[in-house]
This record gives structure tokens, C-alpha cells and sequence, in this order.
């Protein structure tokens, strides 16, 4: 069954601040307890500080709302034990003025241990590991709890049970402590030991059980020895607190856990505490020989073996981990051969399909111009016997009526094969210009009169204003054709009451011919495909406005086989200008040729 994935809810920003503000306050407060002089003072104070980190750690719960409030809800409730104990304590020595042991105090100690160890569990739980993960952490785990285990049993653990004037309950007591301590440290490394995302949460907890250890381990040392524990350990205790109550309080507490990498393998740190613990058990040998009393012997033996034959796993399962990973390794170099290889072929047969589509390209253009070849010379031979029979007077009106009909088609016809055959020209890479002295002026005023019926009967007003432009070498009949597709465009593209302008002009060393309406205008994406072949846009399909979509592809190739260009500026709703520029020399023609190809036309 799949786990139930509940949904965080955001803190609000102003919760960012809280383990700020309280870890700041919290350091104030602890130079303020270490500055107390009374005994007593110091106790109120330390009771009522270590009590803020556990009201901390709920606060923070019902403030972030965590997905999984059960581990900080342990660590809460652990923690108030400690507390608990630490109250029983000072009302012990301070009202009742005892020293008892054991007391009530040991048994609120005591059951804070099981508690935390509980919410630590969880946490590491809830990180996110693998399997692989789990095994080697625990792995990590178990080398340096036996490490601690020895270090405890020797110079914690069995002095008070070599103690014949202890009682039974108390030798068990003063063991349970520093085998309580093992136990959280086992579990912390666990914690901090699992691959993933370490949080400023996990680490101030973190940070706050490795205080609590070190003050515990402290305490124990100081009270074999004698020594007075003072208000600088109880500092240590109290920091303790308020790291896990800052903890509690940061929002990466409510964070949902991030997952390690599938293998983290030893890392540096990780390197350096289990080589501290390996070395363990030699150490505190040398120190017991040093010492002149060996106690504990067979803990150190046992202690030894024990993490000798860890050790052995763990490297057994790192040898692994690098087996597996060459293996995966070469997986992955197998799976880019073929990923190449696959690239590679499926570049091979782009490169053939590129080329069958280039090929049939060319095919489909020389179809094109063998049919309009073909198709034309009928159509010549029609219109001319077309012309011949209108021109007959004894023709009646209804037949004259009818093959004016069918000369207006073939006239229609004829000019559409003649766009193919010219457009077959432009993709071969050749077109045809037949050199000469060109007056623009006088193109653009015929060009204007032979479009000047279409646009009444439109009701669109056509104006002309040219001024004088010194002549230019062209192909006259080409650059016609250019201005009629460019006027007829306008006329067609211009509602009823709208107005078209042929304005003329010389632009430097060349001439600049603008057609400009306001008619529909053009679309910004039509306007990147306006110059292709066949194309229509979007607002001439909608009106349904004839055309075949070749007038402004030849007329682009005309200008620049000119060597000039054709632009266009448009919006839509407010109409259009075509601007040509061509120079006075055309590039296409000179004076000395009188038919030359221009080349470079798409």
C-alpha cells in the first residue's frame, strides 16, 4: 500500500525569524545564569531556561505544522523528562535539602532517554534512504556504538560496578546512564549518518545531543573523581536546550526529507569517525597499561573483535558499492555507444532524406516548368485565334459576348502559367532580364492607369506621386510586373472608401517606389511567411480576395535581381507599405548586355 503523502503547509515568513530571535535571546539569558551568584538563582534560572527549549520544541510543531509531528513530539516529551528530572533535582538539594540517590529525579532522567531515542529513530526513519543506504548506515552505526560502548564500560561503567559500597540499585543506576548515552549516540550517528539533505534542523539537534553527551559524560567522569560538576557543565546542559528548542523552531523542521544519492560511500568525515573508532579499543588498552590497572579486559577484547569484524563488512560492502558502480558505469558507457550509434544512423537517414527531398524538389520544379511550357503554347495559339475571330465584325453580340468570356480566362490562364514558369526560374537560381534604360516614373504611371478601372470599381482611390527620378538600368516588363502585383495586392487588400498611394522618389544613388493602403493590413506571424510561395494570408482566406500566392515571391525576386529589396511595414487594421529600393546600375544588367541572367535569386 502506497504511504499516505499529507501536503505541507507554508510557514508564514515572519516564522523565519523565530530561531533567530530565540537563539539570540537564549545565549543573552546563559551569560546572564553564568553572572548569577546564588546557588539557588542559578538553579530558578536553569529550570526556567531549559523549560523554553522544550516549550520550544512544541511551538514549533504547531507553528510549521511538519507532515510527521511524531519524532519532534517524542523529542519534546524526552527532553520535558530531562527537565522534569532537572526540577525533582533542585527541589531535592534546595527545599527538601537532600542528596538522595536514587530518587524520583532518576527515574524522570531515565525515562527521557527512551523518549528521545524514539524521536531519533523516527527521523532517521523518515529521511528517505534506500536499503543499501540503511545497511551501511547501520553498518556506521554499530562500529562507533561499539567503540563508545568500550570506551563507557571501561572507564564509566565498571568502576561503579567494581564499587562493593554501592547497592545493587545503585551500581544499575550509575551503569544505566552512560549505556543510556551510548544509546543516543548510536542513534544520532544513525541520524546524521543516513544520506540526504542535513537541514539546519538536523543539525541543531544534532548539536544539541552531542552537548548533552558530552555534558553527561562530564558529570560521571567528575563524580568518580571527586570533582565538583559547577556552573560552566551546567552551561553546556543548558546550550543543549536551547539548540534543540532552536531547532525545533526553524521551518526546514517541517522540510520533506530529501533523499540521499543512491550511494554516498565513505565520505571524509564519515572516513575519519570510523577510523577514530577502529582505533578505539587499542587506545584505551594503552591507557589502562599505562594506568597500571587493566580492568574491563575482556570488554576490550571482545570489543575489539567485534569492531575488527565491522569493519571487515563495512569494506566488504564498499567493495561492493564500487563494483556496483563500475558495473552501473559501464552500463552507461553501453547505453552511449548505442545512444551514438542511434544518433548516428538516425543522422545518416536525415542526410538521405534531405537528399530524396532535394532531389524531388527539383523534380516537382522542372515538372512545373515543363507543364507551364507546355501549357502555354496552346494558350498563345487560343488567344491569338481568339483576338482574330473578335475581330471579325460580322460577329454577332451574343457569340462576341461569349468568347470575350473565354478570352478573359485564357488570358487569366496564360498569366498564371507564365507566374509558374517565372517562379521555376527563380528556384532554379536563373532569371532572365533583358537590359535596357528604364523610366520608373512612366512604369509606375502605367502601371498605375492599368489598375485604375479595378480600383473604382471597387471604390478605392489610386494616386500616384512621382517626382523626377533620373532613368535606371532594368528589365522594363519586369519591373512592370513588379508594380502591378504590388498595386493589384493594394487595391484588392483595401476596403471600399479606402485609398492606395504609388509614391516615386529618388533615395540617394537609387529610387525608392512605396504602394502603401489602408486597408486590412497584415498579421505579425503572416508577415514572416508573406514572401513564400503559395502562400496566403490568413485575412485574404477569410475574405476570400483570388490570388494564387506568387505575386509578392516574384516580386521580391524582380527587386533583387535588380540588386535591390523589397520590404514591408503593416499592422493590422490600419493597412500596409511596400517599399522597393533599386539602384540607378542595376546589378542584373548593364549597358553592354542585352540579355543577361541574374544570379543569387532564390
Amino acid at each position: 500500500m502506497d504511504p499516505v503523502v499529507r501536503t505541507v503547509e507554508t510557514s508564514p515568513a515572519w516564522t523565519a525569524r523565530l530561531p533567530v530571535l530565540y537563539g539570540g535571546l537564549g545565549l543573552a539569558l546563559l551569560a546572564v545564569f553564568l553572572a548569577v551568584p546564588s546557588e539557588l538563582g542559578r538553579a530558578v534560572f536553569y529550570d526556567a531556561l531549559a523549560a523554553s527549549g522544550v516549550l520550544a520544541v512544541f511551538a514549533g510543531v504547531l507553528v510549521h505544522r511538519p507532515a510527521r509531528p511524531a519524532p519532534w513530539l517524542l523529542l519534546g516529551a524526552g527532553f520535558g523528562a530531562f527537565v522534569a528530572g532537572e526540577i525533582t533535582w533542585h527541589v531535592y538539594g534546595f527545599v527538601l535539602e537532600q542528596d538522595p540517590f536514587p530518587s524520583l529525579a532518576d527515574l524522570f532522567y531515565l525515562l527521557g532517554y527512551p523518549l528521545v531515542a524514539a524521536g531519533l529513530l523516527l527521523l532517521a526513519r523518515h529521511r528517505g534512504a534506500g536499503r543499501d543506504q540503511e545497511r551501511a548506515g547501520a553498518l556506521d552505526a554499530a562500529i562507533v556504538t561499539v567503540a563508545a560502548f568500550v570506551v563507557s564500560w571501561v572507564f564509566l561503567v565498571d568502576p561503579y560496578a567494581a564499587d562493593a559500597s554501592l547497592s545493587h540499585v545503585d551500581r544499575a543506576l550509575s551503569a544505566a546512564y552512560p549505556l543510556m548515552d551510548v544509546l543516543l549516540l548510536t542513534l544520532l550517528v544513525r541520524l546524521l549518518f543516513v544520506p540526504g539533505r542535513r537541514t539546519p534542523a538536523v543539525l541543531l539537534l544534532a548539536g544539541a545531543l552531542a552537548l548533552n553527551i558530552v555534558a553527561d559524560v562530564a558529570f560521571l567522569a567528575l563524580e568518580l573523581h571527586g570533582g565538583s560538576p559547577g556552573k560552566w557543565l551546567d552551561a553546556v546542559w543548558l546550550l543543549g536546550y536551547l539548540c534543540v528548542g532552536t531547532a525545533a523552531l526553524d521551518p526546514s523542521m517541517a522540510a520533506p526529507p530529501a533523499p540521499g544519492r543512491r550511494r554516498e560511500g565513505l565520505t571524509l568525515w564519515r572516513l575519519g569517525a570510523l577510523a577514530l573508532a577502529v582505533v578505539t579499543a587499542p587506545t584505551v588498552l594503552a591507557v589502562e597499561v599505562i594506568s597500571g590497572e587493566i580492568d574491563g579486559i575482556v570488554v576490550i577484547v571482545v570489543g575489539a573483535a567485534l569492531l575488527s569484524g565491522l569493519v571487515l563488512l563495512r569494506l566488504v560492502g564498499l567493495v561492493r558499492e564500487l563494483e556496483h558502480a563500475g558495473e552501473e558505469r559501464q552500463r552507461l558507457y553501453e547505453r552511449e555507444r548505442a545512444a551514438l550509434a542511434e544518433a548516428e544512423a538516425a543522422r545518416r537517414l536525415l542526410i538521405e532524406q534531405n537528399d530524396r527531398l532535394r532531389e524531388l524538389d527539383r523534380l516537382k520544379d522542372e515538372f512545373v516548368a515543363l507543364v507551364s511550357h507546355e501549357l502555354r503554347t496552346p494558350l498563345t495559339s487560343i488567344t491569338g485565334y481568339l483576338e482574330l475571330v473578335l475581330a471579325d465584325p460580322a460577329l454577332d453580340a451574343e457569340h462576341r459576348r461569349f468568347l470575350e468570356v473565354v478570352e478573359r480566362n485564357s488570358g487569366r490562364l496564360l498569366r498564371l502559367v507564365s507566374d509558374l514558369l517565372l517562379v521555376a526560374q527563380i528556384e532554379s537560381g536563373k532569371l532572365t532580364l533583358r537590359a535596357g534604360e528604364v523610366d520608373l516614373a512612366a512604369v509606375a504611371a502605367e502601371s498605375v492607369e492599368a489598375l485604375r478601372p479595378a480600383a473604382d470599381a471597387r471604390g478605392v482611390e489610386l494616386r500616384l506621386e512621382a517626382a523626377p527620378v533620373p532613368p535606371l538600368r532594368g528589365d522594363r516588363a519586369r519591373l512592370a510586373q513588379l508594380l502591378d502585383n504590388l498595386v493589384s495586392n493594394a487595391v484588392k487588400f483595401t476596403e471600399p472608401g479606402g485609398h492606395v498611394l504609388v509614391a516615386l522618389a529618388q533615395n540617394g544613388e537609387g529610387v525608392r517606389v512605396a504602394v502603401s493602403d489602408d486597408g486590412i493590413g497584415i498579421a505579425p506571424e503572416d508577415q514572416r511567411r508573406l514572401f513564400d510561395r503559395f502562400f496566403r494570408a490568413e485575412g485574404a482566406q477569410e475574405r476570400a480576395i483570388g490570388g494564387t500566392g506568387l505575386g509578392l515571391t516574384i516580386a521580391r525576386a524582380i527587386a533583387e535581381a535588380h540588386g535591390g529589396e523589397l520590404g514591408l511595414t503593416s499592422a493590422v487594421g490600419e493597412g500596409t507599405t511596400f517599399e522597393v529600393s533599386l539602384p540607378l546600375q542595376s546589378a542584373g544588367a548593364d549597358a553592354g548586355s542585352a540579355d543577361r541572367e541574374a544570379q543569387g535569386v532564390i
